[in-house]
């Protein structure tokens, strides 16, 4: 529909807020036919959103309700300060999971590698 000119950018950036590609279709076909302004349809996708709890929303909602254990917060705490990024552990089981290090640049990469590697990087 943007592609053809019938929907502008902006109506198709606030159409991106909807949970689903059925209820973006519906919501553009009324812009269509209404002449619905972005305003107006930034308002339904708020209303539409506030009243239907996304995929998103509900998965977040179970994993918050599952306590993660107090040691667990508190190993990501000490790994965060070692390594100066943002630490996630996920836990995939009773005795297996996985740690996740953020990087935001490629200079930020080669830090941690020097972090994890040490001296053995410099020999690879």
């Amino acid at each position: 529909m943007v592609r053809a000119g019938d929907l502008s950018l902006g109506h198709a950036r606030a159409l991106l807020g909807l949970p689903d590609a059925a209820q973006m279709i519906a919501l553009a076909a009324t812009v269509l036919s209404d002449g619905l302004t972005v305003r107006e349809v930034e308002r339904r996708v708020r209303d539409t959103a506030a009243t239907t709890p996304s995929k998103r929303k509900a998965r977040e909602a179970t994993s918050t309700a599952v306590a993660r254990p107090a040691a667990l917060k508190q190993m990501e705490d000490q790994l965060r300060r070692k390594f100066q990024t943002d630490v996630a552990v996920a836990l995939s089981g009773a005795d297996r999971g996985e740690v996740r290090l953020s990087f935001y640049s490629t200079d930020d990469f080669e830090r941690l590698l020097d972090l994890l590697l040490g001296a053995s990087r410099e020999a690879v």
